[in-house]
Parts: structure tokens; sequence; C-alpha cells
């Protein structure tokens, strides 16, 4: 792809979204780069600016890796990391339309905050050591030991609460409706990682809220000051390395694998997207976000040994379903209220059908049947940023695969 290869590619996108927005076209054009722009500077986003510098920095090192040094050129690099066929592609196009609502909602109504709080959690568990135990006499000084187990605790927390709500979204029916729309997703761009229902940030959101509150409240009752978090850019340091510095990569088709014995310690861009696929051998597999520990005690890990071919889509070609904003937002409410309604009120004479016995190694959950993407369209796929201080303090901001944790 050459630059002016690069400026066609963005002409027919602009053009075909032209085309099916009409008259809507040039105010939803700018008011996505509204929002864009506001993004690019949030260093709680995947999309902030630096992040994607690093992705492109990473991107190119791949790039090298797999080309000999002396046939580079810029042209091609290019044409690797802006392929027409994933960023022009109707899912990509959709992906596009979707994030202004999807990131304006969740920005106004904060979705997540409503169910569990940080604060609140923080403060049911301190209020119950003191019940419990009796107030600290003499409280712990806020050493370097101190202000670096608290950002490990808080990053081990929303790592574990992230992977309990993302496996339950997997593996109960009513949730599962909602994830749909996450994984409908045909191509991946860094633009996938908004392609959430609000439903499914207030799973995840309730859950990370659940561990980082607990951490809040028990290092609450122990020091008189909460130890200051080891910050990059507002960021926790861990996450700003382990997450943050490779975001994007996860929700793109460059592949990044850590290799055999690193992935078992981190979860790498590669096994995210070994979760988007629909082959039978990884469906259900890679649901953490930081760490492979908690897939590793679910059994539900899964390390490349090398590079694989991945399709991405959900079964019986379900994904063509969500094929405007409108389905993405209500559709999974039409599905999700059937489920509710076939479990509440069965019809006559029917029996509920029990689901697939859980494999040895799982937690004991009602489960999907593990072929439900078996049938997909072509690959071309998080996030929860730690607590913020503003979190800390009482002020929550709980986003997408999200935003003001880490």
């Amino acid at each position: 792809m050459t630059l002016p290869t690069l400026a066609v590619t963005i002409g027919e996108v602009k053009e075909t979204l032209r085309d099916s927005l009409g008259e809507f076209y040039e105010p939803l054009y700018k008011l996505f780069w509204a929002v864009w722009s506001s993004n690019l500077l949030k260093p709680s986003q995947e999309i902030y600016w630096l992040y994607l510098l690093s992705y492109m920095a990473l991107a190119l090192g791949v790039y090298l890796w797999q080309c000999k040094i002396d046939a580079f050129s810029i042209n091609n690099f290019l044409r690797f990391l802006f392929p027409q066929s994933v960023y022009a592609h109707k899912s990509a196009l959709l992906d596009y339309k979707y994030y202004i609502p999807a990131d304006l909602l969740n920005n106004s109504l904060q979705f997540g905050v409503w169910v569990i709080t940080v604060p609140g959690v923080a403060e049911y568990c301190k209020s119950f050591l003191v019940h419990t135990f009796g107030p600290m006499g003499s409280h712990l000084d806020d050493g370097l030991s101190a202000r670096v187990i608290f950002t490990a605790s808080l990053v081990l927390a929303l790592d574990a609460g992230n992977f309990v709500g993302h496996y339950l979204e997997h593996k109960i029916q009513f949730f599962w409706e909602f994830h749909k729309v996450h994984h409908s997703a045909e191509v991946l761009t860094p633009i996938t990682n908004y392609r959430l229902h609000p439903m499914d940030r207030i799973l995840q959101g309730s859950f990370m809220s659940l561990g980082v509150g607990t951490v809040i409240g028990v290092t609450g009752y122990f020091y008189d000051d909460l130890p200051r978090k080891i910050t990059i850019l507002e960021v926790s340091a861990i996450a700003f390395f382990a997450y943050y510095f490779t975001a994007n990569l996860r929700h793109s088709h460059v592949w990044l694998s850590y290799g055999w014995t690193l992935s078992h310690v981190f979860y790498s861009p590669a096994m995210h997207q070994i979760h988007h696929s629909c082959a039978e051998r990884h469906v259900d597999k890679n649901f953490g976000l930081i760490f492979s520990c908690w897939d590793y005690l679910a059994g539900t890990l899964y390390v490349p040994g090398q590079k694989e071919d991945l399709k991405l889509g959900l079964k019986n070609e379900e994904h063509h379903e969500f094929k405007s904003v409108w389905a993405l937002f209500v559709l999974p409410l039409k599905k999700a209220a059937s489920v509710a309604v076939s479990v509440i009120l069965p019809q006559p004479g029917t029996a509920l059908k029990p689901g697939p016995a859980v494999p040895e190694g799982r937690l004991a959950i009602s489960s999907l049947s593990a072929d439900r993407r078996e049938s997909c369209g072509p690959l071309s796929k998080a996030t929860y940023d730690l607590v913020s201080d503003n979190e800390i303090h009482g002020r929550t901001n709980v986003r997408n695969t999200t935003d003001s944790s880490l």
C-alpha cells in the first residue's frame, strides 16, 4: 500500500459512510473526531496517542521480524499496518459508527457505577474489619514497600474481577447475549475496543469494583491514608507496561506472541486474538486481561506454539444480524429477554434442557455449548483501567473493558 493508496482507502471508507449516513454524515463525522480527539488525550483510554504510537512501533517490529531488512519500505509497511480488507470491511465501518454513541453513552451515564461501586465496596470492607476486629491501635507507615504492594494488589484485584466477569459472560446464556456484540466483529481494529454493549460494561465493571474495592477497604483498615499508587501518566505503572503498551495489538490483525514461557505469566495480544477465534480448540479460552494465572487455574489457558490462522464470527452466521448500530444496542436486549422468559416461564409440557457437563478444571457455572461460534466470518479482537485517584476518593468512572482503575 503506497501513501496514495492509503489515501484512496481512507477516501473509500468516508464515501461508504457518507452513502449510508446520508445527511447525518457531516455532523456525525465532526462528532466522531471530537470524541476521538478527546480520547486521544486520556491515558486511561486505549486510543491515547502514546498507545497508538506504541502500537505502530510494535507492529513495525513484527513486520521487520517477518521480512528481510533489505526488503523494507515504508509503502510495504503501510500495506501491512493498514490493510484495506480490514479497515474498509463492513464490520470495521460499523465499529466506527457505533463508537460515537457507545462512548458518549458510557461517559454520560457511567455504566457500572449504578450497580456496585468501588467506594461502596471499600467502605463496607473497612467497616466489616472494624466491627469484627476493632479499630487498629496504630496504623502502618506509607513507605515505598507499601506503595508497591498496594499498586500490585490493585492490578491483581482488577484483573481477577475482569476474569470472573468475562468468564460469566461466556458461560451464562443471559450474559452471553450482550457479550455477543463484541464477538460479532468480523475484523479487528483498535476501535473494536469500544464495541461493547452497556450491559457488558455493567457486568465487568461490577466484578472489577468488587475486587478493587476490597483491596482499598482492607488497605484502608491498616493505614490512616491510603498509600499512593506508583503511576505513569496517572495510570498504574504495572498496567501501563503489561496492558496499555500493547492494548491496541489485541484488537488488530498483527500477531504478537510472548512465547511459550512468558505467555504463562502475561497475557499476550496473540492470546486475545485467539479468544475471538471460533475454532473449536479456541472457543472459551483466554479470558484474561493482564495475567495468565486465572486462565491457568480455571483450565481455560491456550498458549499458541506458533502463529495460527483465525476466524471470527458467531454461530450460523449470526454476526450478520448485528448489521447496524440499532441492532448492536437493541438486539441483545430482545434476545436476553427471551432467554429470561424461557427460564422463568417455560412452555407447558416442556422441561428445561440441561447444559453440557462442565469440563474438569473449569468453574462449575452453567455453561453454553462449546460450538456456539463454529460458523464464522474471516478474521481480519478490553478494558479497564485500574483505580484512578478519583475513584479512590469516591468518584468512580467505570468504562469499557474500561477506564479509571489501573
